[in-house]
């Protein structure tokens, strides 16, 4: 238990390390020989421990990504005073609200003395510089791309992306004991996303998926994909067919497919909150539902989140976890900083993790079995 805690620990500062393996000595002074073992591991971890001096960091200033980058900007700045004043790097920004810019501005900053970039946003402007061939200094990109070409040895993409949340929602309903799904997701590119890594991931692992629909995340009714979804339509044909049949009309109860064991809905929350009661008027009530944290807006509001009752979803630890008054906690945070209830708050505890994630990064790409227990998650 106190290996595990200690590993745990150093996500923080090596000093901090020190400070706990000397505090660890003295409290148990009879097991020399673990303490041994943990110097040497300690003295390993330490060694790949990158100090940054000088950070540039690339962030738009205009445009539509205005208010994710300020979200950012201010989990950085929290992380940054949060370092002990002796060792706080240089924290530079720089506006990239113009993607083409990237490059240009990665040049700058290393001219400038910078030997960490995080950023920047676009995704048109990380894929610009996932394409340089060579960097200079380590870039820790704030979304993802998939592109043709070997990335640079020295590039990092981190994002809060919405095909890693569907892969784990699948292995969730996986190791729930889940085989048989139905996937309701909206039209347009981000629904499509989530669709296919759902899809991919669940057989990958084994599964096949029972049926999907799409519906129009710009109307309220989705009766029409959900009755789809569930076969009721099919159940509705059967009685008209024996209507039409018999002359006269029927008594009947449409019922849903028996096929399947869980629903996978990608949603934002206000269409979340229509969704779910639709399922249920459609004769789902009994069907777990999953989804991604989208369907939740981050904050317990107790009327609008009735709607949602009963939905799973994964979230940031952030968001659930009690740290007490810790500097960086979200009650501190909110406290301090005036930071109210918004669905930019998972982006604040982001900026916090990639200041965080600097230092490890040489740690994390040397062993798959590293990782660093960050705001948003564990990180590896």
């Amino acid at each position: 238990m106190e290996l595990a805690r200690l590993i745990k620990l150093y996500g923080q500062t090596p000093e901090t390390i020190e400070e706990k393996m000397a505090e660890w000595r003295l409290q148990f002074p009879e097991h020399p020989a673990m303490a041994e073992l943990l110097d040497g591991y300690f003295k390993k971890l330490g060694a790949q421990y990158q100090q940054a001096s000088h950070i540039a960091v690339m962030l738009p200033e205009e445009g539509r990504y205005k208010k994710a980058a300020a979200a950012i900007r201010q989990g950085l700045m929290a992380a940054w005073y949060n370092h002990p004043a002796q060792s706080r790097p240089t924290l530079r920004f720089y506006d990239s609200s113009n993607p083409e810019n990237a490059w240009p501005i990665y040049i700058e900053a290393i001219e400038r003395g910078a030997d960490f970039v995080i950023g920047p946003l676009q995704k048109s402007a990380v894929d610009q510089l996932i394409r340089a061939g060579e960097l200079e200094v380590p870039v820790l990109a704030l979304n993802q791309v998939t592109v043709d070409v070997t990335p640079p040895e020295n590039f990092y993409q981190y994002s809060l992306s919405p095909e890693d949340e569907a892969r784990q929602v699948a292995e969730r309903a996986w190791l729930d004991g889940k085989r048989h799904p139905v996937v309701l997701t909206p039209t347009g590119s981000w629904g499509s996303r989530i669709k296919e890594a759902f899809i991919n991931r669940w057989q990958s692992l084994g599964g096949q998926l029972t049926d999907s629909q799409v519906y129009d995340a710009r109307e309220s009714d989705f009766g029409q994909p959900i009755q789809a979804l569930l076969d009721i339509d099919q159940s509705k044909q059967r009685r008209n067919r024996i209507q039409q049949l018999l002359g006269e009309k029927v008594e009947f109860e449409p019922r849903r497919r028996e096929d399947i064991d869980f629903i996978f809905v990608a949603a934002k929350p206000e269409k979340a909150r229509q969704i779910r009661p639709q399922l249920q008027f459609h004769h789902a009530i009994n069907l777990p539902i999953y989804t991604t944290s989208h369907a939740w807006q981050g904050f317990v509001d107790k009327d609008k989140d009735r709607d949602i009752e009963g939905i799973l979803f994964p979230d940031i630890p952030w968001l659930l976890a009690d740290e007490g008054d810790g500097s960086l906690s979200l009650a501190n945070m909110k406290q301090q900083m005036q930071i109210g209830n918004s669905l930019t708050l998972r982006l604040i505890a982001m900026g916090i993790d990639s200041y965080q994630l600097l230092g490890h990064l040489a740690r994390l790409q040397a062993s798959p079995n590293e990782a660093l227990d960050g705001k948003t998650g564990q990180l590896y």
